[in-house]
Order: C-alpha cells, then structure tokens, then sequence
C-alpha cells in the first residue's frame, strides 16, 4: 500500500513490515506483525499453497540478512502451530523479524512473508 503525503508517496508500515504476506496462503497467526514475544513461544500461522514441496521459518536481528532456521515443514497449515517451539530467553532483547519461505514441488521460491516482532527480556 502506497499513501500520499505532502512528502511524496510513502509505503504504509502495513506493507513494509508484512512483506510478501497472502491472507489464508502465506501468512504468520501468532505473532503478528509488531508483537512482543518472550521466553517460549509456539509460532501459529497458515502454509496453504497448491503443490506446496516444503517451508521453513526463521528469524533475523531487525536490519540483518542473516538468518537463522528455527524449523521447516512440508504438510500444509491453517492458522496452526507451524512446528515446534521457538525459545527466546537466549536472544538478545531487541526488534526482530521473522519470514515464512515457502517452495514448490519444482523448487520455485515464493514470496517470502517477513514480519517484525519484538523480543522482550525474559
């Protein structure tokens, strides 16, 4: 989403921070872009894409590019427990971002959904 400003056009924070999101295919439940999560948290969200091969979900310090896999999946998911658990009480409290990456049968990448969310000290 694009909104005008007396600036200039700007992105709005939905479409910077929930990139490459599609409602009810690819998409984070719980967290949602801009939570605040701490300790032990199970990660809730829908994979539900045609001739769906694998996905996996993974975390980044807010502004690196390298991240680190907390599980992945090759079973369709709706506004479900995406697998496992993720523990937080090692980070170091600060913004974060978490992606889905979801691939095909023919190993066709797409688009990633990334949101930012918050983690707090234990």
């Amino acid at each position: 989403l694009i909104t005008q400003t007396t600036s200039g056009l700007m992105p709005t924070l939905a479409s910077l921070f929930s990139q490459g999101c599609i409602p009810d295919q690819i998409e984070w439940t719980d967290p949602v872009d801009g939570d605040t999560i701490n300790g032990t948290v199970t990660l809730k969200g829908t994979v539900n894409v045609t001739d769906l091969g694998y996905y996996k979900y993974e975390y980044a310090q807010y502004g690196s590019d390298t991240w680190t896999t907390i599980a992945a999946g090759n079973t369709k998911v709706v506004n479900d427990a995406l697998g496992g658990t993720w523990d937080t009480s090692e980070l170091t409290p600060g913004d974060y971002q978490l992606r889905l990456v979801v691939t095909d049968h023919q190993n066709t990448s797409l688009p990633e959904c990334t949101i930012k969310i918050t983690v707090a000290a234990p």
